[in-house]
């Protein structure tokens, strides 16, 4: 049996609006947040998009994806509200893909470090 794991890494903007967040007034949204954590995540999840990641782990017996998100999925952070609301758009899309992708045999999980 072979294994195919996708870990899509939407949290490589964060350390940025994290030293802004506590070095000074708010950051400005400049859509890197909303691109990383939702636009290319939806994306690559759509099923019927030619080189979608739901076409390539289809094909793989007991294939997983594992999306990256963070505590701020669970409840918002003050001064990264629209982080906090696309980190809930992955948490959410996470668990509807679990539902969706089940009869494909693909789960779909999200880690939320602090």
């Amino acid at each position: 049996m072979s294994l195919q794991l996708l870990m899509i890494d939407t949290l490589r903007v964060f350390p940025k609006w994290l030293l802004r967040a506590f070095a000074g007034p708010a950051p400005v949204i400049d859509g890197n947040t909303l691109d990383m954590n939702m636009h290319v995540l939806a994306t690559l999840s759509a099923k019927g998009n030619k080189g979608s990641a739901a076409q390539s782990l289809k094909a793989t017996t007991g294939a997983m994806v594992i999306n990256l998100c963070s505590v701020s999925s669970i409840h918002g952070i003050p001064l990264l509200a629209v982080y906090s609301a696309t980190k809930f758009y992955v948490d959410g899309l996470t668990q509807a893909l679990n539902i969706e992708w089940q009869d494909d045999d693909i789960f779909v999980t999200c880690v939320k470090p602090p």
